[in-house]
């Protein structure tokens, strides 16, 4: 019966709970993402329409896709830290493509140049904060000479 613990012990870092998975980090970033975002907006909007000028507020409602795109980034890349900018990429990319297709039937107060640069920055955001945020690094043990 022993032995068979210590087998199952063994085979432990094989299993896949173990082995990072790509698709689960950006599925699971960009999760993060839609879900902050959601709630951030309905914050920035509850703030905006608190105020007795809230035309004046809304500026706050364009930085939401830029703080779920560094919780979304940090996410993914925590849960794939082999390559952490990788996971944010991509997370990043789908995201911008996800806020472009809902934002096509809206009025367009930018360029299309601009739409298309500020999609871009909330995936650069993404890129960042997954790789700076996201891997762990393991803690130095310090050795003192005895």
């Amino acid at each position: 019966m022993d032995r068979m613990l210590k087998r199952e012990k063994r085979r432990l870092p094989h299993t896949r709970e173990a082995s990072p998975s790509l698709l689960r980090a950006v599925l699971v970033g960009l999760g993060a993402f839609v879900i902050s975002a959601f709630l951030l907006s309905l914050l920035a909007t509850a703030i905006a329409y608190g105020q007795r000028d809230p035309d004046a507020f809304l500026f706050i409602g364009s930085l939401c896709p830029f703080l779920s795109a560094v919780l979304g980034g940090a996410i993914s890349g925590r849960l794939y830290p082999a390559r952490a900018w990788l996971g944010g990429g991509i997370t990043g990319f789908v995201a911008s493509a996800l806020m472009w297709l809902l934002s096509a039937g809206m009025e367009a107060r930018l360029g299309a140049g601009q739409a298309l640069l500020l999609h871009l920055a909330v995936a650069a955001v993404a890129i960042l904060s997954s790789a700076l945020l996201g891997p762990r690094h393991p803690k130095r043990k310090h050795r003192y000479s005895r």
